[in-house]
C-alpha cells in the first residue's frame, strides 16, 4: 500500500468516528467519504464503495479480493460500471473502512473514484491486442493516473474531469465524450495521439473538439497534467451546474478556448519526472494447460451464437479475446470468483474490465475455447441476450438521484426483443448520463409527469447518437413516452430499423439518412395516459409493486453546494494569503492592495454564503461582509472600516488582519450545525465581540427568488423561514431546473414540510411551505 493512500485511509477511519459519533455532520462527512469513493447508497444506512480500475486492467487475485469484500462486508454484489470501475454495494458505515483497507492491501484502490476529481481514466478494453490498433496505449493511460491521483493534480478539482485514451479512430475508449481524449496516430514514423478536448454529457452534451493534430507519446502526462491545471485555474467553482470543462469551450468559443489552453501550456510547466510506482500491471501471456481438451462439443449452435457474440481474435495469431457479460453489470463474489479462477487456469490470471459493463479474458488459445465456454455456461455466464447488450445505470436499485427502474425496463425490453445487431440501447434513470443514453442509437432517461393528481414513470427517448466515427453526435431527443409503453415504442423502432437499413447500417446511422421526425407521428398514440382508475398499471414503474412516487429521491444538494461554495472560498483566501506573505515586499504597492482585497473578499464570500449573498465583485463583498454583520451586531472591532484597513495600513498589520480574518471565518465554517447553519446566538462569540440584539422583522407573504441560482436560493428561502413564528406559511418563486428539484428537496431534508408545487404559466414554480 502506497504511503499517500496509507495516510488518507488513516484519517478516514477518525472521520468515520466522529461521524458516527455525531460530532461530525454529513455534509462535511459526505465530502471526505466521495473523495475515497464512498457513496451514500439511495436506502438509508448503506454505502457503495466505487473502486478504481486504471486502463481496465486488474488480476485475478485482485479480483478475488473484491469478491472477498462483498461477500464479507455487503450482499455479494457487484456491479461493472460504463467507467470500467467495480463497485461494491450494500455496506454499512462500520464495514467500509476495513474494507477499504482489504482492497489496498490487493492494490485496488478507490482513491478520487468520486467527488470533483479525475475519474478513472478509461482505455480501450483491446489496447495490446486489437488487430486494429495503431499501438498499445494501456501503459500511457496507466502512468497518467498514476500521476495524476498520486502527485495530488488530480483532486479539488471545479467538477470532475475524465481522460480517455483509444489505439485507433474506432475510438473504443468513447475520447470524444471526456474532457480530455486521446486517440493514437503516427506522425513521421513517431507514435503519438491526436487530442480532443471540453467534450461531455449530462445535460449539455457536447462532443470534444480537436486541439491538437499530433503529440508524441512521451509528453502525455506532461499534457493532461498541465490542461488539468488550466481546468483548476478557470473551471467554474460557483455554479455547479456549469462547472465542467465543456462549459468554457462554450462560453469562449472553440478557437478563444484553443488559444487560452495554448497559451497556459507555454507559461507553466508541470514537472512529471517524480518517481512514481507504476505497477502497471503487463500481461504475460501462457500456453495454458487445457484439461478439458476431451469435453465433446455439445451445444454447438449454442457455442457458435457465443463465439459470434462474444470472442475476438487478437492480433496474436491464435490468440482470442472472450468477454463475460450479464445484464446491468452486475456480477454476485460467486460469480467473481468463477471468472478470476478461470482466468488464472487459461491465461495465467489477467483480466479486464471494460465500458460496456463487462469483463474481458484476454489470451485465451484456440483450442481453449469450447474447454471455457463449458465452464462459463456450467456457472451460468454465457447470456447472448439482448437484455445483457444493453447498457444500463443502477437506477432505484441503488442511487438516490434516480426517478426509474431501469433495470427491470431492461428485462421487459429483453422480453420484446431478440436481435440487437447493429443497434446499441443505453438507459439512464434520470437526465444524468450514468447510462450513458447520450451516445446510444436509443437512448432512454428516466422522467416523471403527473396526470390526473397522480406521478406517472415516463421515458425519454433519444435517438441516433453516436461517440465514435468521422462526425460523432449526441443522440437527439424526441419524445416524452410513459415507461409502460417504452417496451412497445422501442420494438417499433428496431422493427422499423431492420426492416429499412442498407446493408451493415448501424442504428444511428440509418437515423441520420431518415432524420427522427417520421418517428414522432408512429409514436403518437403512446403518449396518451388514462386516469388511474381505468388503467393503474401506468401509475406503476416496472419490477416495483407499490405506486410510483418521488418521495424516494435523495436530499438536494442544497447544503452540499453551500459547504462546497464555502471551503473553496476559505481556500482561494488561503492561497492568496500565503502569496501575500511570501512576497509581502517583493511586490509593487497597488498589487499588494489588490491581493489583500482579494484575500479579503474570498474570507467574506465564505460568510456571506449563510446570508443567500453573492457580491459581484471584491471590493463589493468586503463591503457587504461589513455592512451584513454590522446589522447584526457580529463584527468585532477588529474588522471596523475592513475595506479602508486594507488600502490604507501598513503591510505588516494588512497581513495579521488578514490571517484574523481568515481564522475566525474558517472557524465559522468548522462550527456549521448539520443543517449547515449557524446559531449566531450562541456561536457569535467565535465571529465578533458582541451580541446579536435586534428583532426578526415580518415575513413577507410571498419570496420571489426568480433568476437566483441554487443555493442561493435554497439559503434565502431559510433565512425568511427564520423571520416567521411557527407554522406560518410562505409561499416561494423558483425558476424551472436545479432550482425547482433541488430546493424543495433539500428543505424537506430539513424538515420543512413543502405542502404545494405548482407550475406558473410563465414557466416558473411556486411553492408553499411551513415553518417547522
Amino acid at each position: 500500500m502506497n504511503t499517500v493512500l496509507s495516510s488518507l485511509l488513516e484519517q478516514f477511519k477518525r472521520e468515520v468516528e466522529a461521524f458516527t459519533s455525531g460530532k461530525l455532520h454529513g455534509e462535511k462527512f459526505k465530502r471526505y467519504r466521495i473523495n475515497l469513493g464512498v457513496y451514500a447508497q439511495r436506502q438509508p444506512g448503506f454505502y457503495l464503495i466505487r473502486t478504481r480500475i486504471p486502463a481496465g486492467r486488474l488480476t485475478a487475485k485482485q479480483l478475488s479480493v473484491i469478491s472477498q469484500v462483498a461477500r464479507r462486508y455487503g450482499r455479494s454484489i457487484t456491479h461493472v460500471t460504463t467507467r470500467q470501475d467495480i463497485q461494491i454495494h450494500w455496506l454499512k458505515i462500520s464495514d467500509v473502512v476495513p474494507a477499504l483497507y482489504e482492497l489496498a492491501e490487493a492494490e485496488v484502490t478507490s482513491l478520487e473514484a468520486g467527488g470533483n476529481a479525475v475519474r478513472n481514466v478509461t482505455t480501450c478494453h483491446l489496447a495490446g491486442i486489437c488487430p486494429d490498433e495503431i499501438f498499445d496505449v494501456s501503459e500511457a493511460s496507466w502512468r497518467t493516473t498514476t500521476f495524476l491521483v498520486n502527485s495530488g493534480y488530480g483532486g479539488n478539482l471545479p467538477r470532475k474531469f475524465k481522460i480517455a485514451f483509444s489505439g485507433c479512430s474506432k475510438d473504443c475508449a468513447y475520447a470524444r465524450v471526456n474532457d480530455v481524449g486521446l486517440i493514437a496516430c503516427t506522425h513521421e514514423g513517431k507514435r503519438g495521439f491526436r487530442v480532443y478536448l471540453a467534450g461531455g454529457l449530462g445535460a449539455h452534451p457536447r462532443m470534444a473538439h480537436i486541439f491538437k493534430e499530433f503529440l508524441p507519446e512521451a509528453e502525455v502526462t506532461k499534457f493532461t497534467a498541465s490542461v488539468l491545471a488550466f481546468f483548476n485555474e478557470f473551471g467554474e467553482r460557483r455554479n455547479r451546474a456549469r462547472a465542467r470543462m465543456k462549459f468554457l469551450a462554450l462560453k469562449w468559443g472553440e478557437k478563444e478556448f484553443n488559444n487560452r489552453v495554448s497559451q497556459w501550456l507555454q507559461n507553466h510547466k508541470i514537472e512529471t519526472s517524480v518517481h512514481l510506482p507504476l505497477n502497471f500491471i503487463q500481461e504475460e501471456p501462457r500456453t495454458s494447460a487445457v484439461e478439458n481438451e476431451h469435453i465433446e462439443l455439445k451445444d454447438q449452435n449454442e457455442f457458435l451464437q457465443w463465439e459470434k457474440a462474444r470472442v475476438t481474435p487478437q492480433k496474436q495469431e491464435g490468440y482470442f479475446a472472450v468477454e463475460i457479460r450479464k445484464p446491468y453489470g452486475i456480477f454476485t463474489s460467486e460469480e467473481l470468483d468463477v471468472i478470476a479462477e478461470l482466468a488464472q487456469r487459461f491465461n495465467g490470471g489477467f483480466l479486464r474490465t471494460t465500458l460496456r459493463q463487462s469483463f474481458l479474458i484476454p489470451w485465451i488459445e484456440k483450442n481453449a475455447l469450447y474447454p471455457l465456454f463449458f465452464e462459463l455456461k456450467k456457472a451460468n455466464l454465457v447470456d447472448t441476450t439482448v437484455e445483457a447488450e444493453t447498457v444500463t445505470c443502477p437506477g432505484i436499485y441503488s442511487c438516490r438521484l434516480a426517478i426509474t427502474n431501469t433495470r427491470a425496463l431492461a428485462s421487459e425490453l429483453n422480453k420484446e426483443l431478440d436481435n440487437l445487431d447493429g443497434l446499441d440501447i443505453r438507459i439512464s434513470g434520470c437526465p444524468s448520463s450514468c447510462g450513458q443514453h447520450q451516445i446510444a442509437g436509443i437512448g432512454l432517461y428516466g422522467a416523471a409527469r403527473k396526470h390526473h393528481g397522480d406521478y406517472a414513470p415516463y421515458y425519454m427517448i433519444l435517438l441516433g447518437g453516436t461517440p465514435s466515427g468521422d462526425v460523432p453526435s449526441a443522440a437527439k431527443p424526441l419524445l416524452r413516452i410513459p415507461a409502460r409503453n417504452i417496451p412497445r415504442a422501442v420494438k417499433r423502432l428496431v422493427e422499423t430499423f431492420f426492416k429499412e437499413r442498407r446493408n451493415t447500417e448501424n442504428f444511428s446511422e440509418y437515423i441520420g439518412r431518415v432524420g427522427t421526425h417520421r418517428f414522432e407521428e408512429m409514436l403518437s398514440d403512446l403518449l396518451e395516459v388514462p386516469p388511474f382508475e381505468q388503467a393503474p398499471e401506468y401509475y406503476y414503474d416496472f419490477g416495483i409493486d407499490r405506486k410510483f412516487s418521488l418521495e424516494e429521491i435523495g436530499p438536494g444538494e442544497c447544503a452540499g453546494s453551500m459547504v462546497d461554495l464555502m471551503e473553496v472560498n476559505l481556500r482561494d483566501a488561503k492561497k492568496i494569503i500565503n502569496s501575500v506573505k511570501e512576497n509581502i515586499f517583493n511586490i509593487d504597492e497597488e498589487i499588494f492592495r489588490k491581493r489583500a482585497i482579494s484575500a479579503a473578499a474570498a474570507c467574506a464570500r465564505s460568510v456571506l454564503i449563510l446570508f443567500g449573498t453573492d457580491p459581484v465583485d471584491d471590493a463589493e463583498a468586503v463591503q457587504t461582509f461589513e455592512k451584513e454583520l454590522y446589522q447584526r451586531h457580529l463584527l468585532p472591532k477588529d474588522f471596523k472600516n475592513l475595506h479602508k484597513n486594507l488600502t490604507k495600513e501598513k503591510r505588516e498589520n494588512v497581513l495579521k488582519l488578514l490571517e484574523l480574518l481568515y481564522k475566525r471565518c474558517q472557524h465559522v465554517f468548522d462550527v456549521l450545525d448539520p443543517e449547515v447553519k449557524i446559531d449566531f446566538g450562541k456561536d457569535v462569540e467565535l465571529i465578533g465581540d458582541n451580541s446579536s440584539t435586534g428583532e426578526a422583522s415580518v415575513a413577507a407573504e410571498l419570496l420571489d427568488l426568480s433568476g437566483t441560482p441554487c443555493p442561493l436560493n435554497y439559503v434565502k428561502t431559510k433565512l425568511k423561514l427564520e423571520e416567521l413564528p411557527p407554522g406560518a406559511m410562505l409561499e416561494v418563486i423558483l425558476d424551472d431546473g436545479e432550482p425547482i428539484e433541488n430546493v424543495p428537496r433539500s428543505l424537506q431534508n430539513d424538515g420543512v414540510p413543502v405542502l404545494k408545487k405548482e407550475q406558473r404559466p410563465d414557466g416558473r414554480w411556486k411553492i408553499t411551505v411551513k415553518k417547522k
